[in-house]
């Protein structure tokens, strides 16, 4: 099974959380909210990322651009490293995964990608 961490721990990580949790290893959430840092979601474990985790991550929050930024500055690589996960609502119909990451994703020097901010 997969290791993966979820970044966000609001309802859009959850929600991903009982989506995947007997497809992939859940074995931890992230969040930039101190005030979160050592209690659990579900009995899952809520951590402060550093850069030298090794794991895959999903982005499950409405911040996944700057989140996406901060992994980025921190050496990580989109794709390889981490992705953001769709939000669903009810205003967002036939959402591509390239609209959503609103095609930002560039080929850069070093073979991988790079996100721009808008």
């Amino acid at each position: 099974m997969k290791r993966i961490a979820i970044w966000g721990t609001g309802i859009t990580g959850q929600t991903w959380y009982w989506a995947v949790k007997n497809i992939v290893s859940v074995e931890c959430f992230y969040t930039n909210t101190a005030e979160r840092f050592g209690s659990a979601i579900f009995d899952v474990p809520v951590k402060k990322w550093t850069p030298d985790d090794d794991i895959f991550i999903v982005i499950a929050s409405a911040s996944w651009k700057d989140i996406a930024l901060q992994l980025q500055r921190a050496g990580k690589q989109p794709i390889r490293d981490f992705m953001p996960w769709l939000t669903y609502t009810a205003h967002m119909r036939n959402v591509s995964y390239y609209s959503i990451y609103e095609t930002r994703i560039l080929n850069s020097w070093g073979g991988g990608y790079s996100i721009q901010q808008n």
